[in-house]
C-alpha cells in the first residue's frame, strides 16, 4: 500500500476496513476481486476486516486466510433479483445496519484505511472516514450510467447520488468511461 494513501502505517502492517456486498464465498467477478485483494493484503502483513452481507451458507462473523469478515445482515430477500423495488428498499436497511454495526466496530478499532467498492456501501465508508479521519479508497468497476441516454432506474439513480457525494479521497475504475462519468458528476 502506498504511504500517501494511508498515511498512519504501521511497522507490522495496518489496519484495513473493507466495504463490499458481493464477497467470499460468492464467485461472482466482483466478490472475486475483492477477496483476492484482501487475500493479499492479510499475506502481506496487514489486518484486513471485512464488512459485507450474510448468505444462508455464511456465518455472521468468520476468518478465513487470516481476513476477518463481518457479515450484519442480507443485503437483500434470497429472492429478489437485482433492483427490484423491494430490492432497493432492503439494501438501503442493509446498509443501515451496516453502517451502524461499523461504526461501532470502528470506535474499538484503529483503522489506518478504507476500501469501499459496492453501491450500497460507498456511502457508508465515506461517512466513516470522515467521522474518523480515515482515507478512504473507491474501486468503480462498470456502470449503467455510462450508457449516453439517462435512465430512471433505482439503480441508475443511486449511482449517480454516489459519484457526486459519496466516494472517497481516491478512486480507481476499471474503464475511462466509468471515470469520465465519475468526473461528469462532479466528485
Amino acid at each position: 500500500m502506498d504511504r500517501h494513501i494511508f498515511p498512519k502505517r504501521r511497522i507490522n502492517g495496518m489496519q484495513l476496513a473493507v466495504f463490499a456486498e458481493d464477497f467470499y464465498p460468492d464467485i461472482n467477478g466482483g466478490a472475486l476481486l475483492q477477496w483476492r485483494i484482501c487475500q493479499i493484503a492479510a499475506r502481506n502483513g496487514h489486518d484486513v476486516t471485512v464488512f459485507t452481507a450474510k448468505t444462508s451458507e455464511t456465518r455472521r462473523v468468520s476468518q478465513v486466510d487470516g481476513v476477518a469478515i463481518h457479515r450484519p445482515m442480507r443485503a437483500k430477500p434470497a429472492s429478489a433479483e437485482g433492483y427490484e423495488p423491494h430490492a432497493v428498499l432492503y439494501r438501503i436497511a442493509f446498509s443501515l445496519y451496516t453502517f451502524f454495526y461499523a461504526y461501532r466496530w470502528f470506535r474499538r478499532n484503529d483503522v489506518d484505511g478504507i476500501y469501499a467498492s459496492s453501491l450500497s456501501l460507498h456511502w457508508v465508508a465515506k461517512v466513516l472516514s470522515c467521522l474518523h479521519d480515515i482515507p478512504v479508497v473507491n474501486f468503480v468497476g462498470g456502470t449503467p450510467s455510462a450508457r449516453s441516454e439517462f435512465q430512471w432506474t433505482p439503480k441508475f439513480f443511486l449511482e449517480r447520488l454516489n459519484f457526486r457525494f459519496w466516494l472517497g479521497d481516491f478512486v480507481y475504475c476499471q474503464a475511462s468511461r466509468v471515470a469520465n462519468v465519475i468526473r461528469a458528476a462532479g466528485n
